[in-house]
């Protein structure tokens, strides 16, 4: 007994794992290495390995063979990044029609490419398929400005870029830089130094233009 500088052994009763192991296969399924995977699911020493044939009567076939720790007929395909054949039939993860649907991702179809997919087309893959993203909050999967992850500005057809149902005035969030200063008036000129409030100037809507001699008073009865 005593102690150490390097605190990376995952099982200090066993002297026989510790990060320096190589990983074999055993029945008890030991994490030998230290690295969070065992035997089959890690790259375990062929030597201590045996070979599986690919069988459909009980009779393998010498052309299809893998080498495994157990033999897994019988066992269930399940979505892993080392796409292993868990039920030896020849077929991993999306290729294998039999793949537990518990191991899938479900992905969303993303149809303006913004990073953002819609709830009503699905598919429950091992992988992500081209055109799918894992998130489902887009609100207009047509319009690559407008998700949750865009900023809401000012816009004469009141959008709701940010996807949080709230548009232009009504949103807290609306970007600052696309809205217009309006200041308090009773006389027809605006007081610069009073209350003032930024308010949105929709497109299509012009300013009022100052003439000569006179203040330009930007302001509009909201």
């Amino acid at each position: 007994m005593g102690y150490v500088a390097d605190a990376t052994d995952c099982d200090d009763t066993d002297a026989s794992v510790s990060p320096a192991e190589v990983e074999v296969c055993d029945t008890a399924g030991a994490d030998e290495d230290c690295d969070g995977y065992a035997d089959d699911d890690d790259d375990t020493d062929d030597s201590t390995k045996i070979t599986l044939y690919y069988d459909g009567d009980g009779y393998g076939d010498a052309s299809i063979s893998k080498e495994r720790c157990e033999t897994s007929a019988g066992g269930t395909e399940a979505c892993d990044a080392s796409d292993i054949d868990e039920d030896c039939d020849g077929l991993t993860d999306d290729s294998d029609t039999s793949t537990s649907a518990a191991s899938k991702t479900t992905y969303y179809l993303d149809a303006d490419g913004d990073g953002y997919g819609v709830s009503t087309t699905s598919a429950a893959r091992c992988e992500q398929p081209s055109g799918y993203n894992s998130s489902s909050t887009d609100c207009d999967d047509g319009n690559a400005l407008r998700d949750p992850g865009n900023t809401e500005v000012c816009y004469d057809a009141d959008l709701d870029e940010g996807c949080d149902t709230l548009a232009d005035d009504s949103d807290p969030s609306t970007s600052t830089a696309s809205k217009t200063s309006s200041f308090a008036d009773a006389d027809g000129y605006g007081d610069a130094a009073g209350v003032g409030a930024a308010r949105l100037r929709r497109r299509g809507l012009p300013l009022p233009r100052a003439g000569h001699g006179q203040r330009l008073d930007v302001h509009r009865r909201w």
